[in-house]
């Protein structure tokens, strides 16, 4: 195993093993968890690892996050998402990161990606339905709510948003 500091084993990325990418990764993770952000990117980036692996990415986006260094976080993210492009967890990351900063068309371009490659992921289309309302949009709002409400009747923030959909309308038959 690799000691504590992992910063001090880098290897030429091309000499990493997926087995050595995955222990780097694994005690990144434990840095993370522990609130030590900085760590976690020295740990990453002095590897090379962060460029090579989607994990790392991630992980690396989501620590500069935490830290407020919101042009790299996005970077890392989006980077995790280009490494693995199939993988709901980091375009979920990504999307509700860049709705945090104000990206909605880039958050709204995530969401519609994971409704196309997963239409059973329910929270895509729960956060897509809150950009639509929060931009007016309303039937397209609805849409969205509506799809999760049809397959789980008691989520909260669909409910809760057709909810206040049906009683802001002018039109209350149009809304339902």
């Amino acid at each position: 195993t690799l000691p504590r500091d992992c910063g001090a084993t880098a290897l030429p990325k091309d000499e990493y093993s997926s087995d050595s990418i995955s222990v780097i990764v694994q005690r990144a993770q434990v840095f993370y968890s522990d609130g030590m952000y900085p760590k976690v990117i020295k740990i990453l980036q002095s590897s090379g690892i962060d460029t090579i692996d989607a994990r790392a990415s991630s992980l690396t986006g989501m620590s500069y996050s935490a830290i407020n260094d919101y042009e790299n976080a996005f970077f890392f993210l989006k980077r995790a998402c280009m490494k693995d492009s199939a993988n709901m967890s980091y375009r979920f990351q990504l999307a509700l990161f860049s709705t945090q900063c104000g990206l909605i068309q880039e958050a709204e371009k995530e969401y519609k990606i994971i409704i196309a490659l997963d239409s059973t992921f329910l929270p895509a289309f729960v956060r897509l339905g809150i950009i639509y309302n929060d931009q007016k949009l309303f039937e397209q709002a609805k849409a969205c709510f509506l799809y999760v409400i049809s397959c789980n009747s008691r989520d909260y923030l669909s409910n809760y948003y057709m909810g206040t959909l049906l009683a802001t309308s002018s039109d209350r038959k149009s809304v339902v």
